[in-house]
């Protein structure tokens, strides 16, 4: 019986899909972001506690509180990028009014009751843990190449792609030379 658990649990295993390497290092990369009290500290209330920020880092952090807060806090964000294309310069310039946490601590009074506790806090909230709103600008004429020589060096790599073998289900017949709204079941005739 143990055995079949055991093939079971790696067969369901070899379907499964995990993060790449480029998602690891994407979410692995921390940006600050809550109150403004906890930016200045670099994100150390996660280990001292009381400010609402570290309640998603370390929700023990809330048990310093001896009362009821509220916390808003608001972020500008300023995006400035500059871009070189053939010896073409662009530059955008982006601000974005969003807001880094909003949330409500709640302290319980339980010091009259005997279970020997003075206080029990709950906590609601909402942090921002990365912003990825980039945008780039670029403006330029390309004179040198063209997409078409990626899809011909595409499609002569490894010998090249007989021209009989590309038809309306062929992939670069319907995704890359037409819309796929313009596919017709004729192949082509000429490539």
């Amino acid at each position: 019986m143990k055995i079949w658990l055991l093939l079971l649990s790696i067969l369901l295993g070899l379907g499964g899909f995990a993060q790449n390497e480029t998602d690891a290092l994407r979410y692995s990369s921390l940006h600050f972001g809550g109150t403004a009290r906890y930016n200045s500290m670099g994100g150390a209330f996660g280990a001292l506690g009381g400010d609402l920020s570290s309640a998603s880092l370390n929700p023990a952090g809330i048990g310093v509180y001896r009362s009821s807060e509220f916390s808003f806090s608001p972020t500008l964000l300023s995006n400035y990028s500059t871009t070189k294309h053939y010896g073409n310069n662009a530059s955008d310039f982006k601000l974005n009014l969003n807001f880094n946490g909003i949330g409500y601590l709640w302290s319980i009074d339980v010091s009259q009751g005997l279970t020997g506790w003075q206080k029990v806090n709950m906590a609601f909230g909402y942090n921002r843990i990365a912003n990825f709103n980039n945008r780039y600008y670029a403006q330029g004429v390309n004179n040198q190449s063209s997409a078409i020589d990626q899809w011909v060096n595409t499609l002569n790599k490894n010998g090249g792609v007989d021209a009989s073998s590309i038809n309306s289900s062929s992939e670069f017949y319907t995704c890359v030379f037409i819309p796929r709204s313009a596919v017709s079941a004729e192949p082509l005739k000429n490539f």
